[in-house]
């Protein structure tokens, strides 16, 4: 069994019944042996641009951090498939386990001071499954034009320059950040 985050965007005008199918997606990963680590409820965000499909440049975010197989991942995005309610939904394949809440994500107006903790992510080694959901640290190494700033101006090395790039894509993915200056 491997570890997943799933990031699914519900419609906005559904945010009551948010609660409920999480609920459900719960209940069949416990039915299929697979356990829920964690459940964290993001919220109602704006995102950086409409989802034409659905007509909305806001979302509720929601994060589920589980251990199933690989058959249950593909019940789940089967299930993600047939439900109108959701927009978009990431699936990310982890190495170890999520133990601790993701950072509150920032509106597409927010800024925030992560200046110490932007300095001492930039000392470790870290991976793209670790920062695609710090909206800070990324927004802190991408221009206004939604350009990533290259690794001679960040001072990251190559791989960590790669880790970057793919946290930015699946960010860009969920709305999170802009991909070009008309979304910003």
């Amino acid at each position: 069994m491997k570890y997943y985050d799933i990031v699914i965007l519900f419609h906005p005008n559904q945010s009551d019944r948010v609660p409920e199918m999480v609920d459900r997606y719960k209940k069949l990963i416990t039915e299929s042996g697979g356990e829920v680590i964690l459940d964290q409820d993001l919220e109602r965000k704006k995102i950086h641009y409409t989802i034409k499909q659905h007509r909305s440049s806001k979302a509720h975010f929601v994060l589920l951090c589980i251990r199933c197989d690989v058959a249950t991942i593909n019940q789940l995005t089967e299930s993600f498939k047939f439900n109108d309610v959701i927009m978009r939904t990431l699936i990310v394949s982890r190495t170890a386990a999520r133990t601790e809440n993701s950072p509150a994500l920032l509106e597409k107006e927010e800024r925030s001071s992560g200046g110490r903790q932007a300095r001492d992510l930039m000392k470790s080694l870290f991976k793209a499954e670790d920062i695609y959901l710090n909206i800070s640290f990324l927004r802190e190494h991408t221009l206004n034009t939604g350009r990533i700033m290259p690794g001679r101006v960040t001072g990251m090395n190559s791989k960590q320059q790669r880790q970057f790039t793919r946290a930015v894509k699946w960010a860009r993915y969920l709305g999170l950040l802009c991909y070009c200056d008309r979304h910003a």
